[in-house]
């Protein structure tokens, strides 16, 4: 991923088509990325469209957004055709409004898509100052925390790194930062920037754990990677990122494990 970003913005999903373009708007004012925006029409009657593409438009132009930024009205499936034009179009980051927690949306849409998904549920767009990220040693958490690192670089980072034990066991001391394995197991390669980041160590289930601590430290930005379960226990509980996600009240980037992208 480069530092132009190119962010396509999935607007009207729950009707509010501000909150999304509003916080693409501004990532690419602070990346000096590339925005384009994709909707759905009902059916493909062109002077509905055409009210769509207008009402967009002067959406965009509201928030200081560029006339020149594409916007793409389609028919049909909202998953295929939205995942579809973010891999045609090559997005690093697709961005949706809080509307995809709602029903089934969520689930599939972080797994089908390649590039990190940016849920914004928060109707402020100042820029992301409290960054808490779920470091599992995964290629998921590290994905998610490179694109952070670009969407937030003058934020803080929390990197929570909690571990679980058989049986619930609950050791009398915990370490107050992971072994230097353990932290190049969440790492790999990826260097953060120097103090702008601290580790914290928790013990017990990852999603009430990371709610807690994002609640606790005020983060308005969440970076979890999507490992998904498998089986009857993906078709019951989904994964452990959307899970957590649809829980938390700040916004939320979500990239999958590179094992199960498509």
């Amino acid at each position: 991923m480069t530092t132009r970003l190119r962010i396509l913005v999935a607007a009207g999903l729950s009707g509010e088509d501000g909150r999304a373009l509003a916080r693409g708007v501004q990532l690419v004012g602070e990346t000096g990325g590339n925005l384009a925006i994709v909707a759905m029409a009902e059916d493909g009657d062109a002077a509905h469209t055409a009210h769509r593409r207008k009402f967009l438009r002067q959406t965009l132009a509201s928030l200081g957004g560029s006339e020149q930024t594409d916007i793409h009205v389609l028919v049909g499936d909202a998953l295929e055709r939205i995942v579809e034009l973010a891999s045609r179009w090559r997005a690093d980051i697709l961005i949706v409004d809080d509307g995809a927690i709602s029903g089934n949306f969520l689930e599939p849409l972080a797994t089908a898509v390649t590039c990190p998904l940016l849920v914004v549920r928060n109707s402020r767009t100042t820029p992301y100052r409290k960054v808490l990220v779920g470091a599992a040693p995964s290629f998921g958490t590290r994905h998610a925390l490179e694109a952070a690192l670009i969407i937030a670089p003058i934020a803080h980072f929390m990197l929570l790194r909690v571990l679980s034990f058989p049986g619930g066991f609950i050791p009398d001391c915990l370490p107050e930062t992971p072994s230097d394995e353990e932290v190049e197991a969440v790492l790999g390669d990826l260097v953060l920037p120097e103090g702008q980041h601290d580790w914290l160590v928790r013990c017990g289930k990852a999603k009430g754990e990371i709610i807690f601590a994002a609640w606790e430290a005020k983060a308005d930005l969440v970076a979890l990677g999507n490992t998904l379960r498998v089986g009857l226990e993906k078709v019951l509980l989904g994964s452990v990122a959307t899970e957590t996600a649809r829980a938390l009240s700040c916004d939320v980037i979500i990239a999958h494990s590179e094992d199960h992208r498509p």
